[in-house]
């Protein structure tokens, strides 16, 4: 069975939940027989980096590196794209995508959408930013021959709003074996249980701002407040979050 996905900037290594997603789920459809083909973004898999990993094989597409339009533009070209190649099923992932699934089913391709959330609700989106996304959601649930959902409650959000079933596949991870040594506190000057920790992109609803004030608040003598993750492109909420942080005693960046 070949399997085309879209709706993700690239895999392995790429910041984002979606693309964590779906670097533990291709390589093992992969072991089950698929032919996985990834459609990836040019601005998050450069020329050099590798074609094929863990038997995945990768599709390098241009898309612009701007907000708002990356995924957009990407997204019509990889429609575009599996139309010529005619996979076995196309997986879309993510309701802005997923506005492309009429399109997919007009030309004849067999669409499954995976519904990782409520995306019209992130902060950092317009107006109309919000009604593309919500516009995605319907046609996604609508259009799709089949629909996954990563909880209990986007299904019955699926169900009470488009009258849809959906099948509840909750995101998994392979646990890695912890460390043997502790040269990454050491790197950042951390004692061990002794810090609080925070792992996420540097977004609004993310609410980092939040954090650090409540850590200068609390006042916790000789603890430190760790900030893991980056941003896939600087703006002002993710350059304010540094600021902040740069001038309040305790607070750790690591950057991705």
């Amino acid at each position: 069975m070949h399997v085309m996905v879209l709706g993700l900037r690239g895999f392995p290594d790429v910041q984002g939940g979606v693309e964590r997603h779906a670097e533990q789920l291709y390589p093992l459809l992969a072991r089950l027989g698929c032919e996985v083909e990834v459609l990836v973004r040019s601005p998050h898999h450069p020329p050099g980096k590798p074609l094929h990993w863990n038997g995945v094989r990768f599709r390098r597409l241009w898309s612009p590196r701007a907000n708002g339009f990356e995924a957009l533009i990407h997204s019509i070209l990889a429609t575009l794209y599996a139309t010529a190649r005619r996979p076995d099923v196309l997986h879309i992932h993510a309701v802005g995508p997923a506005l492309l699934a009429p399109l997919a089913r007009m030309l004849g391709l067999r669409v499954v959408v995976t519904h990782h959330g409520a995306d019209y609700d992130r902060e950092k989106w317009g107006r109309l930013a919000r009604w593309v996304l919500r516009t995605g959601e319907r046609w996604g649930m609508g259009f799709a021959h089949e629909r996954i959902v990563i909880s209990e409650v986007i299904r019955r959000h699926v169900a009470a709003r488009y009258g849809r079933d959906s099948v509840v596949i909750p995101n998994g991870v392979h646990i890695p074996p912890s460390p043997g040594s502790a040269g990454a506190l050491c790197r950042f000057a951390l004692a061990p249980g002794r810090y609080v920790l925070q792992v996420s992109r540097l977004v609004p609803e993310k609410r980092q701002l939040d954090l650090i004030h409540a850590f200068a608040e609390a006042r916790i003598a000789d603890w430190k407040l760790v900030l893991v993750g980056g941003i896939a492109q600087p703006d002002a909420y993710a350059r304010e979050v540094i600021a902040l942080a740069e001038c309040t005693p305790g607070v750790v960046l690591t950057g991705f």
